[in-house]
């Protein structure tokens, strides 16, 4: 102790996190170490909140806390300054936000003292919680449960993939510490710890002490730890480490550290650099695949936490030759180097839709099993009435399995069955010649449930089960089907009070409006829209045909009905989540809605929805709120949702949905979207312009309380913001306007309104706030990849794409989708990326008396199926 003046040193970077910094400094003053031994170093990393301050005081009446105050550089620079600060014989790593329990400091001295030759670093447990709940440990504490030395090198220990800060280090002394690296701006932790374990491959283990991680919604790190920011550093990164070795002795700790960062990087579908071009992009996946060659099957195959599938991709991935598949006439196995490490007696048919409409009961389902990675296509055969028919398989949008890019190969079957002429089916799959039953897994809509022993439902006057395997539409008409039937009910009973007694008032409920014979149909939209289920509402409500309609509003809106509905219409408004709201769930026919998530179409919550499956009957028309034109499969494929049927107004989604989407032809109803009637062709236009840019997912926060969370310095900073602003204050622009007596009314996305102040413009032809154009008044529309354009479409205005943010986009960092199922290159009006290039094509439509041109007239004339204001009519038609 003799060369330092503390025990140990404790390094917490600071910024703006004011209303963290008391607790934290609360967990270290209770420490069980005596103050005197040990030393806080706090640094302030250019915090523009209270932290500095805060931080500072706390520093005055403390002899052992340490205040640093530095320029913005990042966290690890921060880090590097409190390293040169210390003056501890360790020291640990602490978040502003996060707190110690009150023994960690003197047990990881004590351990540290006492095994100080035999490991570099320690670490102990760090415990994720969220609004005062705690959340899973990571699966290193699988193996991590003793205190003690932890071999690196030894089987479990591989998978120990320590990358968080919550560790124990030695001080080497000035200028010999190892420091963070500052041009990462995602890893360092990684880079830092397997530099400082990789000599003697061990690591300590305090099972005792605890790390308090406080995870924060609309917190950074899911913004930078996308490809588009990361991936050349990171890949550099990771070459470096396993470059220190000969091709075949990559240490396995290091191989599984590489696999740790791969897989959850996959999970995410972060992994990639989708921005790059074709060459680039396949170089940069060659990259990845180069190093994962380097892992051993074994190091794959053996570890924790991994999804099986995951692991068979990541081996094919690899080129593995160690993996073969046999097929017996019991079972199927796939065999490691002469060891089975799977096997089976049966093939998983995963049912993602049962329903049955006038007696013809409909399946849409896909084969799943690391098998198939092994074999050819495999055959289905659907047995019924003494004969087999083969099914036909295609490839299934599932594989996409727990993660953002293809894991698995999975098999998709449909197919139909006349419960009049059939009152029993069964399915097996042949591979490599020998037969196989299945096992069926059942998803949220479809009305058996895979975790109930006793599979079976009732449906016009049927009772429908499965028994090994084998499926049976029985009419409850004789005694052992009336048996069955008491059966079911007393089992149901038992089930569903075990699981929430909750769920068998509201299936009594159900029980009891099913009972009606009323013809009853709802409409839906969402809190604080007003969309085509409006629309199409008001018109069917005036229609005399015997249907009771209601529109389901929220409570949130309930201040709008005298605005938005006549005294008449109001008597059938009901509230989301009401009992008469519940009780027409289950008596609906039709379920008329244009947001097709289950959280909107359940009242009982998107996780209760799978357990009144069985007791609803309504048809789920989907309106759509806007036309499909990005990407979204994980949302939108048949097989990902509950959609019956879905409107359309264009043979663009006709194609587009049946090609892409999975689709048949009848389950379009070709009619257009109720809301267009509103809109009026060769209505006068007004000398404006309007400016309607989608918002993006990277610079605003989650949603707290029903509201996001504002980050202004993050809009400020963006490309976009910089691009918008250069475009609105251009003076070029304002001599556009000025000479064509033009005025531009800047829409901001909702969600984005309230970064409306940080745009200062001087310009008095350009409005943010007050206009009352109506949207079929403009002579020209600028916008980006928002559904909007196809209003503009519908109205013959000229188009113009503005998006300097386009990288970020095709990266994903923008929204949730990052491709365009109709490209901006392939649509109505001229692609910009710049305000100079926007500016230029708009100055050439204003010039052209905004006269659309080829190829972008011709496109926006055959777009659409209708322009005749009669698409409620339509719907209604194809509908009642």
């Amino acid at each position: 102790m003799t060369d330092f003046k503390y025990k140990i040193s404790v390094v917490i970077p600071v910024y703006n996190c004011e209303e963290f910094i008391n607790p934290c400094i609360g967990s270290l003053m209770n420490q069980t170490m005596d103050s005197s031994d040990f030393q806080v170093i706090f640094v302030n990393d250019g915090s523009t909140d209270e932290s500095g301050r805060i931080c500072a005081e706390v520093a005055g009446k403390y002899s052992n806390i340490v205040f640093i105050d530095k320029e913005n550089g990042g966290v690890s620079s921060a880090r590097n300054a409190g390293i040169e600060a210390a003056e501890g014989k360790y020291f640990v790593f602490l978040d502003a936000d996060d707190t110690l329990s009150a023994d960690t400091l003197q047990v990881l001295y004590d351990f540290f003292e006492e095994h100080y030759e035999e490991t570099d670093l320690i670490t102990y447990k760090i415990i994720p919680h969220r609004d005062g709940e705690r959340l899973p440990m990571h699966y290193r504490y699988k193996i991590l449960k003793e205190s003690g030395i932890y071999d690196l090198n030894e089987g479990d220990n591989w998978y120990i993939a320590q990358s968080t800060m919550n560790i124990c280090v030695k001080n080497r002394g000035k200028g010999k510490n190892l420091h963070f690296d500052t041009k990462l701006r995602f890893h360092e932790d990684q880079k830092y710890i397997f530099t400082t374990l990789k000599d003697k491959l061990t690591i300590g283990y305090c099972s005792e002490p605890e790390y308090w991680y406080l995870r924060r919604p609309g917190g950074a790190t899911g913004s930078i730890s996308k490809a588009y920011y990361i991936f050349e550093d990171t890949m550099e990164m990771w070459e470096n480490f396993f470059n220190l070795y000969p091709e075949n002795e990559v240490p396995r700790y290091l191989q599984a550290f590489y696999l740790h960062d791969v897989s959850w990087k996959s999970v995410s579908d972060v992994l990639l650099p989708y921005h790059y071009e074709e060459k680039e992009f396949d170089r940069a996946v060659e990259r990845i695949v180069s190093l994962i060659r380097r892992i051993d099957d074994e190091v794959i195959l053996r570890r924790p936490a991994m999804d099986l599938f995951h692991k068979h991709y990541l081996l094919k991935l690899k080129g593995s030759e160690n993996i073969t598949l046999e097929c017996g006439d019991e079972e199927h196995s796939l065999v490691f180097n002469g060891e089975e490490i799977y096997k089976s007696k049966k093939i998983t048919a995963v049912i993602n839709r049962m329903k049955i409409t006038n007696g013809i009961m409909k399946v849409d389902a896909f084969l799943k099993s690391p098998v198939f990675m092994y074999c050819e296509e495999p055959q289905l055969y659907l047995y019924k009435n003494g004969k087999s028919v083969r099914l036909g398989l295609s490839h299934s949008e599932c594989e996409k399995y727990h993660a953002g890019i293809r894991t698995a190969v999975f098999w998709r079957f449909r197919f139909e069955i006349d419960l009049e002429e059939t009152d029993s089916f069964e399915l097996e799959v042949v591979i490599n010649g020998k037969r196989y039953k299945i096992y069926y897994y059942y998803g949220a809509a479809v009305p058996f449930s895979h975790d109930k022993r006793l599979r079976a439902y009732f449906a016009e006057g049927k009772c429908i089960r499965e028994k090994n395997g084998v499926f049976t539409a029985t009419k409850i008409r004789t005694p052992s089907s009336l048996i069955l039937a008491l059966r079911v009910l007393i089992y149901h009973f038992f089930y569903y009070l075990k699981v929430n007694p909750r769920i068998l008032i509201n299936r009594w409920i159900g029980l009891f409006a099913r009972k009606s014979k009323k013809k009853e149909w709802i409409y839906l939209d969402r809190y604080g829209v007003y969309d085509n289920a409006y629309d199409q509402f008001k018109h069917d409500i005036k229609v005399n045909d015997g249907v009771r309609r209601y529109y389901i509003l929220n409570d949130c809106d309930w201040g709008d009905i005298e605005e938005k509905f006549t005294p008449e219409e109001r008597q059938y408004v009901v509230k989301f989540g009401s009992v008469k709201h519940r009780m027409l769930y289950f008596s609906s026919e039709k379920l008329i809605t244009s947001f097709s998530n289950l959280s909107n179409i359940c009242p009982f919550g998107a996780a209760a929805f799978r357990w009144y499956t069985d007791l609803t009957r309504h048809e789920i028309i989907y309106l759509q709120h806007g036309i499909l034109h990005a990407t979204l499969k994980n949302m939108y494929a048949k097989e990902r949702c509950v959609i019956d049927k879905i409107v359309v107004s264009s043979g663009f989604e006709v194609e587009n949905f049946v090609e892409n989407y999975g689709y048949y032809e009848s389950d379009l109803i070709r009619c257009g979207m109720p809301r267009y009637d509103a809109f009026r062709q060769g209505t006068e236009k007004k000398n404006r312009i309007v400016f309607s840019p989608s918002w993006r997912g990277n610079l605003i926060g989650g949603l707290i309380n029903n509201a996001r969370e504002e980050k202004p310095e993050v809009f400020l900073d963006s490309d976009f913001y910089k691009a918008v602003n250069e475009f609105l204050n251009s003076e070029r622009l304002g001599n556009l306007l000025e000479k064509y007596d033009l005025y531009l009314d800047f829409r901001n996305h909702p969600i984005f309104k309230c970064y409306n102040h940080l745009f200062e413009i001087s310009n008095k032809r350009i409005c943010l706030e007050d206009f009352e154009t109506k949207m079929d008044e403009y002579r020209l529309m600028i916008t980006d990849y928002s559904s909007i354009v196809f209003d503009s479409v519908y109205m013959s205005c000229p188009i113009i794409y503005f998006v300097p943010d386009y990288d970020q986009f095709i990266a994903g960092i923008s929204h949730g989708y990052r491709k365009l199922d109709l490209p901006l290159e392939e649509g109505f009006g001229p692609f910009t990326r710049t305000a100079d290039e926007l500016i230029e094509s708009l100055e050439q439509y204003a010039a052209n008396n905004f006269e659309p041109v080829e190829p972008y007239k011709s496109r926006m004339e055959n777009f659409f199926l209708y322009k005749d204001e009669h698409c409620r009519d339509r719907l209604y038609d194809a509908v009642k």
